[in-house]
């Protein structure tokens, strides 16, 4: 079979029919006009359009189908929107051809071999903020592709990474307000994977040991850690998500996820690095808005764990940063006990800082004071990036994201009891969205915002919709 193909944009109607009949008749016998056709070979005149056949423009075109068909061996066929968009469902690589780059399958082939991570997953999508005509669209063709790649290899987690990387290119390239529809699907997309991680985990939820089970190996003492800890974040987020999409059942869900691994996982209160400091951001203001005791059982244990870090007496070597790599992640966590290892003590923390701003947001006072405390005794410095959100544009790194800087705690918490006019807004959880996408900042106010609607309601936070 060879193709011979017209194409038009939009819907036709029977006047439009009428002008591209004639050219696919035409395509169906004339050979010498096509001399790369090979005359031997059964032909398919299809149109293609962007829309539909409207009207007696479809009637007439079924008729004209018959009758080639009848009279020849040639066969016609119309691709409408909707068999394009079926195709690009089945298979979205099918919307890069020719034009996929050797980054973008780098990247694909990497997660098809299970060694892509997530920071190779945010340094890539950065160049969906690039201020091409058409980078939206290729962005989101890419991150069909990337996030269903990684859905088969069994990495949820990192595929709602990627649809929350589509969304951060949505937000920030869209000053007019033109792209609402994007970040809506990129918000969508992020639920349906975080919801099928969701199903996935609960069965393991009540029971620590059947939970480690999955990453059983030489290193499942940190593996354990580092999945719980992500668990938590990616199901606190799904909490918020789907309760303003209107998912109610999702929500509540994903509440009690939160809620059970709080209780029962110690690995949920042991962030590996620093970059997983925001991984408490969603989740704490879901145990805000549920279970407030909790919330605060859950900060002091978090603060046990990063103070026992810190602690040369039991040959803690504190923290990674948001920067290193797995290998340093895991050097610190556990070669204090090795004569071998070349770390030394990190006083530098910017989990020290999140945890502040938590204990001070949820109102545990006394707890906040003693961190404080603690940290100074230890000599922990709270640290944050010096951020222009403007020039970051939710980037890890880059342009607008400077090195750390101490806390200026007076400045930061004056005013806390301002008003939430803007509580319920979007803007505001996707700020929180788009902070596990930098996770080397976030917008303070905005989460101070997202507490004071929480105390506000009394009870659990009731968030605004999202605009479809």
């Amino acid at each position: 079979m060879q193709f011979a193909i017209q194409s038009k944009a939009g819907d036709i109607g029977l006047a439009g029919w009428r002008e591209v009949r004639p050219q696919l008749e035409e395509s169906v016998y004339n050979t010498r006009a096509h001399p790369s056709f090979d005359p031997s070979l059964k032909r398919v005149a299809v149109l293609v359009t962007t829309g539909r056949l409207k009207g007696a423009a479809a009637v007439d075109a079924q008729e004209f189908k018959e009758s080639i068909e009848r009279r020849t061996d040639s066969k016609v066929e119309f691709w409408d929107l909707l068999t394009l968009t079926d195709w690009l469902c089945d298979d979205p690589e099918s919307g890069l051809a020719g034009r996929a780059n050797t980054g973008f399958l780098d990247i694909i082939s990497s997660a098809s071999n299970g060694e892509v991570r997530e920071p190779d997953l945010e340094r890539y999508t950065r160049k969906w903020l690039e201020p091409a005509v058409d980078a939206l669209a290729v962005a989101s063709i890419e991150a069909a592709v990337m996030s269903n790649t990684l859905r088969t290899k069994h990495r949820l987690d990192l595929a709602a990474a990627v649809a929350l990387q589509l969304l951060r290119a949505a937000v920030v390239t869209d000053s007019s307000g033109r792209q609402q529809g994007l970040s809506a699907s990129a918000r969508r997309l992020f639920v349906g994977y975080a919801t099928e991680l969701l199903q996935q985990t609960r069965p393991h939820l009540a029971d620590p040991k059947e939970l480690s089970r999955v990453v059983a190996g030489p290193f499942a003492i940190v593996t354990y850690q580092v999945m719980a800890v992500r668990l938590f974040e990616i199901f606190g987020l799904l909490a918020l998500v789907a309760e303003a999409t209107g998912t109610h059942d999702v929500a509540e869900q994903a509440r009690e996820a939160v809620l059970a691994l709080a209780r029962t996982h110690p690995g949920s209160a042991r962030p590996a690095s620093d970059g997983f400091a925001v991984s408490l951001l969603a989740p704490v203001l879901v145990l805000y808005g549920s279970e407030r005791a909790l919330c605060r059982r859950y900060l002091k244990s978090v603060a046990e764990w990063l103070l026992d870090r810190h602690d040369s007496e039991a040959e803690g070597l504190g923290l990674g940063s948001v920067s290193d790599s797995e290998e340093q992640i895991v050097e610190r966590l556990l070669g204090g006990a090795l004569e071998s290892t070349q770390a030394t003590l990190r006083r530098q923390s910017y989990l020290a800082a999140v945890i502040l701003d938590l204990t001070w947001l949820t109102e545990s006072r006394s707890l906040h004071d003693a961190i404080r405390d603690n940290l100074e005794t230890m000599g922990i410095h709270a640290v944050e990036p010096a951020v222009d959100p403007e020039r970051a544009r939710w980037r890890r790194g880059g342009d607008g994201v400077g090195g750390p800087s101490g806390l200026r705690l007076g400045e930061r918490y004056a005013g806390h009891e301002h008003s939430a006019e803007a509580a319920t807004t979007s803007e505001l959880y996707d700020d929180l969205l788009l902070a596990s996408v930098s996770r080397s900042w976030y917008r303070f106010d905005s989460l101070r915002s997202l507490y004071v609607a929480a105390n506000a309601s009394g009870a659990q936070l009731s968030p605004g919709r999202f605009s479809n």
